[in-house]
């Protein structure tokens, strides 16, 4: 029982980036400068794919 739970939270981890530059990043950001959320998270999902992919945020 144990193995597919790690093997799910390991998963969900790798998708880490994604989730945050979606989910708090597209938030933050929307509230700070006044943006549409649509296009925060829009932005939000690009930065994270691209953080993923890399590996690193910058």
């Amino acid at each position: 029982m144990e193995k597919p739970v790690q093997d799910m939270i390991g998963k969900l981890l790798t998708w880490g980036p994604v989730f945050f530059g979606l989910l708090i990043f597209s938030q933050m950001w929307s509230a700070a400068l006044g943006i549409s959320l649509p296009l925060t998270m829009a932005i939000g999902l690009v930065w994270g794919f691209i953080a993923m992919k890399r590996g690193r945020w910058l």
